[in-house]
């Protein structure tokens, strides 16, 4: 049941399974159950973002230790984000220590709402991702050509679960981009076997950071994780968070308002948010 104070939700939901809506009080349920939240993202969505601070604002009211992490920034720029969330930092300085262009990339006036939501309220935001150079690497080269100090940098588990949906589902992503003219098709395979071994540790990375931060002593009771929607299915990040022993997880992923088929496989998510324009005010 939905408590007096808990704001209307700013969102349409629907269930993963089947695509109906689903009441606001059932969604407060569901949110109270999870340790960590997934909300997946279109990056230069100005809807998805806007549904991620509904999500964000909705776990706040139902408790205050709550935070967000994000695949935005690799953990090593956690210092840079602490200094702005406590002050010591503006955000044009943040946004030069972070050298968010480069980093990041889609624009942060996006980001702004749910950042500065944490500044006002005094939320942690952890930084979830690897170095960019990492996965770059794993993708030139495979696992088998990285340097002994590269290879230092990788998330624990190897070798990581290669579930066949999940490389079926990135292959899709792979072909999309089609091979330049008379490419052996061993070489393309190759090709994919890295770019699929180098999204495996982007992955695993943020499952790690994800794990890491709710294992500490002064962990928040629950993670907000914002993510591109190839990050949110079940053979992603949640998985391999559950995996390292975090279970209780909540799912959600955007759908366009005119889809009636919710997302299924590598791509299915316990809850569906409707991408819309956000309603007139009456």
């Amino acid at each position: 049941a939905s408590n007096g104070s808990q704001p209307p939700l700013a969102i349409a939901l629907r269930n993963g399974s089947d695509g109906a809506p689903l009441a606001d009080g059932a969604f407060v349920e569901k949110l109270a159950a999870a340790r960590v939240v997934y909300v997946g993202e279109h990056h230069n969505s100005a809807a998805s973002h806007r549904a991620q601070l509904a999500v964000l604002s909705a776990a706040y009211a139902l408790d205050r230790a709550a935070a967000l992490g994000i695949e935005m920034l690799p953990t090593r720029m956690q210092p840079q984000l602490d200094a702005f969330l406590f002050g010591a930092l503006d955000e044009d300085g943040f946004l030069a220590a972070v050298d968010w262009p480069r980093t990041w990339g889609f624009d942060y006036g996006l980001y702004r709402p749910l950042f500065d939501f944490c500044r006002t309220r005094g939320l942690r935001i952890y930084a979830l991702n690897a170095p960019k150079e990492l996965s770059r690497a794993v993708r030139q080269r495979g696992f088998d050509g990285l340097t002994a100090e590269e290879r230092a940098q990788l998330p624990s588990g190897q070798p990581f679960p290669e579930p066949e949906a999940h490389r079926a589902f990135l292959r899709a992503i792979f072909d999309q981009h089609p091979a330049a003219p008379g490419t052996d098709p061993n070489d393309r395979d190759a090709a994919f076997a890295r770019f699929y071994s180098a999204q495996l540790v982007w992955d695993e990375s943020m499952a790690e950071s994800v794990t890491r931060a709710l294992s500490t002593p002064s962990a928040p009771r629950r993670l907000i994780v914002l993510a591109g929607t190839g990050h949110v299915g079940p053979h992603a990040m949640p998985g391999r968070v559950r995996r390292r022993g975090i279970g209780s997880a909540l799912t959600i992923g955007p759908i366009e308002p005119e889809e009636s088929k919710p997302p299924t496989g590598a791509e299915a998510t316990d809850l569906l948010y409707v991408l819309q324009e956000p309603p007139p005010n009456h």
